[in-house]
């Protein structure tokens, strides 16, 4: 299965377990056996479980919010026009790198284009922090 049919699966298997409301909850419990400390034990790890998941989510949107805050800020700064527009994509975009794998790589192109002169902004992106192979500046490439 690739990757589209894995996060297809993904989606559909979120959907109707957050249709389904209480009731995973309900049937694990049950699974657990009838000892009452066996429950207890089973709740009390999909709660922690829950707490964790909803703290690493509210940690991913006040670091996306912060983000695009200073995004703006900084794009603001040197006048860079629609700089509301970029914060608002940088916020979104901030979550890629924990996509992992998933996420596209950039291509082997992009280092070239930072040679020109009229394309200096694409040299703040990451992929492009050395120069091209063909220009005569000292690459700052490790290795």
């Amino acid at each position: 299965m690739g990757a589209l049919g894995q996060a297809i699966m993904v989606l559909f298997l979120t959907f109707f377990l957050l249709v389904g409301g209480d009731t995973f909850k309900r049937k694990l419990v049950r699974l657990t056996g009838p000892s009452l400390s066996n429950k207890k034990i089973t709740v009390q790890i999909l709660d922690d479980i829950n707490d964790s998941i909803q703290k690493y989510m509210f940690m991913m949107l006040a670091t996306n919010v912060l983000v695009g805050l200073l995004v703006w800020f900084a794009f603001a700064w040197i006048g860079l026009e629609n700089a509301g527009a970029w914060a608002v994509a940088a916020g979104f975009l901030h979550v890629i790198p924990y996509l992992g794998p998933a996420s596209p790589r950039p291509p082997r192109e992009w280092p070239r284009s930072c040679s020109s002169t009229r394309s200096r902004w694409r040299c703040w992106l990451p992929a492009c922090r050395w120069r091209s192979p063909r220009s005569s500046a000292p690459s700052s490439r490790p290795g």
